[in-house]
């Protein structure tokens, strides 16, 4: 079987798809993380053995939006523990995606000779959310 020059299996090898990490932003966690860094997400594009890289670790990433303010949560699974986002989150959670130095940009400046696979996960408002907000100055059905 193939490995890499460490031993490590390559996915492509055992017939499977890239290894896929999901990144949380936000949540219900104490001091949950809404904007991933490149020094937090080092570690999960290369395997690093002392402080140098040496093999690739994941080559697919979801960016999976739960919250951006403490107590308010877009995502379904955490509707009863808080307040329900409006828009104004969800706008906060499009514009950290593309925020300098984090998220997106992080982790394209992590991508070096291999591309990464990636997806952003936002989530629908609930369908009895009567917070929302005006979408183009109409109240927002959803």
């Amino acid at each position: 079987m193939e490995g890499s020059v460490y031993g490590y299996y390559h996915p492509a090898a055992q017939g499977v798809q890239n290894h896929i990490c999901v990144l949380p932003c936000g949540g219900i966690f104490e001091h949950p993380i809404y904007k991933w860094t490149v020094s937090d997400l080092k570690y999960y594009v290369k395997y690093h053995a002392g402080d140098q890289p040496v093999d690739s670790m994941f080559n697919g990433f979801v960016f999976k939006g739960y919250s951006v303010e403490k107590g308010r949560y877009m995502h379904p699974l955490h509707a009863a523990f808080g307040q329900q986002a409006n828009r104004q989150d969800w706008e906060q959670w499009t514009e950290s995606l593309f925020a300098l130095d984090t998220n997106l940009k992080a982790l394209y400046a992590l991508a070096d000779d291999s591309p990464l696979d990636v997806w952003v996960s936002i989530p629908y408002p609930f369908i009895d959310d009567k917070g929302f907000g005006e979408l183009h100055k109409q109240r927002a059905l959803l």
